[in-house]
């Protein structure tokens, strides 16, 4: 009997504005070197589990969901925008979030009880952001800078957070492909 495994992650997703659109179009438009995030793409990461194994899905959701105990759902805010590291040339490109502590009760809850799964903590405090572009070529970074200085400020629209998924990401030659595994729903 085979092993399957798969790449996963845990994630709260988020659903773009207009606004948000019109940044990732921005991006897209610095060409080679800059991914912007796909729009069906958009999420924020509370948990990178990395490869996984079809056994411990059960496991996982079990901690998932004590992981919301308590969290009614709670919307979030998405402003500003920035990149890490703050010292280029920029790697990634993000956009902030208000109204993020309950993400970082549940991150961190997740963070200790995965660790008795296998699953690695991080050992750095969670902070909660949403990616919107990756810098494949230092020579886009320039570009993707000015456009996050050019952002900065600039209200994205909020959002309702009423569950998470554990996600699938499938890398193709085009970029991951995310399914959804399994939702868990904040109450």
């Amino acid at each position: 009997m085979e092993h399957m495994s798969f790449r996963a992650f845990i994630a709260a997703e988020v659903v773009p504005s207009e606004r948000l659109k019109e940044l990732l179009t921005e991006l897209g438009n610095i060409g080679p070197g800059l991914k912007p995030v796909e729009v069906e793409n958009v999420h924020i990461t509370l948990k990178f589990l990395g490869d996984t194994e079809e056994a411990q899905v059960p496991g996982i959701l079990e901690r998932m969901g004590s992981s919301v105990t308590g969290i009614p759902p709670f919307t979030i805010s998405l402003k500003d925008t920035g990149y890490f590291p703050p010292r280029g040339p920029a790697r990634t490109i993000w956009v902030g979030i208000d109204g993020a502590e309950p993400m970082v009760t549940i991150a961190t809850r997740l963070e200790q009880s995965l660790e008795s799964l296998g699953f690695v903590p991080e050992g750095r405090e969670f902070k909660a952001h949403l990616t919107v572009a990756r810098v494949k070529d230092n020579r886009a970074a320039f570009a993707a800078e000015q456009v996050a200085r050019k952002n900065r400020s600039v209200e994205f629209g909020s959002q309702l957070i009423g569950s998470i998924k554990l996600k699938r990401s499938v890398l193709g030659r085009f970029g991951p492909t995310y399914s959804d595994v399994a939702e868990v729903r904040l109450h």
